[in-house]
């Protein structure tokens, strides 16, 4: 049979790894020069005008999927909005357009995200991202989209034993090394002549492989420095209110501490009644105690008295900050997670491609009492949807 003279050639590169229909039509349509009527008449999707009576052709497009763990997360907020965002952008410079469904439960919830997965898989997604909430759960679900040809994408929590492409988060070597050198830098400055220092570690929970990498790096960072002695590191199961009962009783017992390197903002969580006022708060719930984000009567040193940093940055720990209850604040790239999951995806369901690593980490920042102002105003922008907001 000769080939017809009307249709474009089209060369199909080996794929190593499974490719689902709705992806080999898109690299169809691709190869093809972005002309989907081309494809119409051979495979039966695209733009062209159905028959009088018949039923109208899906449109071609990328189909993606971001899950969160719980909708009411400010971080997965800020991020969700961030990946929309960037997806409209690519979207508008892309022959074939890009849809990016928000997904996440009012409470944290496996079977939920597993059955997202697994729906998303049966619209031929061409990309799921996933920040996940159980791992013994979650592990087969990405191991079965895999093999029905959509690529899955991990960020925040890991999935290693699992099919995903791609571990998308924090550098938490980097996190650990840097509160303790703050830490230490603070405390050389508010104690010029001091011989010595001693310093606690917040560790949270001893079963978080990534929050260990964190602890380990703090560690390391703490031992070149000559005038610094460890108090300890301290555990905790990871809820806002075991990590404060763990901090005063160490600092009762292990005491004098002259700095506290908290791992994550834990104690810096408790709002009015002991509630959560951090990442899984509404925006503008600063919480405290006080009704304005102070918790100093929770804690067993007054503001100043001890230099303690902490990791993140949500707006009830920049009342803290404010406050003076810390000293320094390491926030999380909370918006660039957002696009850099937009753009792995789309680079992955359009180009095909493949990250050279399966980690990428992102970098975090450091904030200072006087960069809270500014930083505030930065969370209303990043928590009001630019398109459509998280559904």
């Amino acid at each position: 049979m000769q080939p017809r003279a009307d249709l474009p050639l089209v060369f199909l590169m080996p794929h190593s790894l499974p490719i689902s229909r709705r992806s080999w039509l898109v690299q169809c349509a691709v190869a093809g020069g972005g002309s989907l009527a081309s494809l119409t008449g051979v495979v039966g999707c695209g733009g062209s005008t159905p028959p009088t009576g018949s039923s109208p052709r899906p449109t071609l497009k990328y189909r993606l999927g971001l899950i969160g763990r719980h909708r009411d997360s400010i971080a997965f907020r800020a991020a969700a909005n961030a990946a929309q965002q960037r997806a409209a952008e690519l979207s508008a410079s892309l022959p074939i357009p890009v849809e990016l469904s928000v997904l996440a439960p009012d409470r944290e919830n496996p079977a939920a995200q597993v059955e997202w997965i697994e729906q998303l898989v049966r619209e031929e997604a061409a990309g799921i991202a996933i920040e996940v909430a159980e791992a013994e759960s979650l592990t087969q679900a990405v191991i079965d989209a895999a093999a029905r040809g959509v690529p899955v994408l991990c960020f925040n929590t890991d999935l290693p034993d699992s099919s995903r492409f791609l571990f998308l988060g924090l550098d938490e070597v980097q996190a650990g090394q840097t509160l303790m050198r703050r830490c230490v830098a603070l405390l050389r400055e508010r104690h010029p002549d001091a011989s010595g220092f001693q310093i606690a570690i917040l560790g949270g929970s001893r079963e978080s492989s990534l929050l260990q990498r964190r602890i380990d790096a703090a560690q390391v960072e703490a031992v070149r420095h000559e005038e610094v002695r460890l108090a300890g590191t301290f555990l905790h199961t990871g809820t806002p209110g075991d990590a404060l009962k763990t901090l005063v009783a160490a600092h009762r017992e292990a005491g004098p501490i002259d700095g506290w390197v908290l791992l994550g903002d834990w104690p810096l969580d408790l709002g009015a009644g002991g509630g959560d006022a951090g990442a899984n708060a509404p925006a503008g719930n600063a919480g405290g105690a006080n009704g304005d984000g102070s918790n100093a009567d929770r804690f067993p040193w007054q503001p100043g008295e001890v230099v303690c940093v902490a990791m993140d940055a949500f707006p009830a720990q920049l009342a803290r900050l404010k406050a003076g209850e810390v000293q320094m604040l390491l926030a999380r790239p909370y918006r660039q997670l957002g696009v850099r999951i937009a753009e792995l995806l789309v680079e992955r369901a359009s180009q095909g491609t493949q990250p050279a690593g399966e980690r990428e980490s992102l970098p975090c920042e450091e904030v200072m009492a006087s960069q809270v102002e500014e930083l505030e105003k930065k969370w209303q922008t990043w928590l009001t949807p630019t398109v459509g907001g998280p559904a």
